[in-house]
């Protein structure tokens, strides 16, 4: 029996929390807690202890980096991984 991993995904955008979700729903049997506010991922982390917490750099209140240090207090086992999307200008600039 293969062990299920809790995963806490945060993301303001819900398209692309949804995307994010989807893509490690497939990969292998995990439970997926998503939120779109800082509050309550850190509510879930207290609750759920995630072995893995998958946070966007840009969210609403507080920035990813602040809300990682904050997953590491109330759920020090948590590995953090801090996802970022390219601004409008890094695109541009990448198609120059």
């Amino acid at each position: 029996m293969s062990r299920e991993f809790t995963v806490l995904i945060l993301d303001h955008d819900p398209v692309s929390l949804e995307s994010v979700a989807r893509c490690l729903a497939g990969a292998m049997t995990l439970k997926i807690i998503s939120t779109t506010n800082a509050i309550s991922a850190l509510d879930s982390a207290l609750r759920y202890k995630p072995e893995v917490a998958v946070i966007a750099r840009n969210c609403n209140l507080v920035e990813g980096v602040e809300i990682s240090k904050l997953l590491a207090e109330v759920s020090p086992g948590t590995r953090v991984m801090v996802i970022t999307e390219p601004q409008a200008s890094d695109a541009k600039s990448a198609e120059a």
